[in-house]
């Protein structure tokens, strides 16, 4: 396809994003500059274009297997169990915790879901 697709002007773009999304997280960047649908956005998309698009493979710095989601099970079963005790005290702490590391517990009326914030 020789160079159809301007693969290396495509690389270069995404590069150049990458070093602005790092200075935003790193806290060089005004997060204001962009809207939070554009951010949400980049958070959701941008792995798509890299292994989707371009075919290359995202490394992570540990996989954890669904060590997560299950870790999480566990703390929201405790938390579950702390709130029909009436033991608010200890939800309200498991909660707060999580919240500390990113962690977003939201009750409903489906259950509770957490998301990392």
């Amino acid at each position: 396809m020789s160079d159809d697709f301007n693969t290396p002007r495509a690389i270069s773009q995404l590069f150049d994003l990458v070093t602005k999304i790092n200075s935003l997280n790193e806290g060089h960047l005004d997060v204001n500059q962009l809207s939070a649908p554009v951010l949400d956005r980049l958070k959701k998309d941008f792995p798509i274009y890299i292994s989707d698009i371009l075919g290359l493979k995202i490394e992570t710095e540990q996989s954890d297997n669904g060590a997560l989601d299950k870790v999480m099970e566990l703390v929201l079963d405790l938390r579950q169990n702390a709130r029909t005790e009436k033991n608010w005290i200890v939800a309200d702490k498991i909660r707060d915790k999580l919240s500390e590391a990113n962690i977003i517990v939201k009750d409903g009326k489906d259950g509770t879901n957490w998301t990392l914030n």
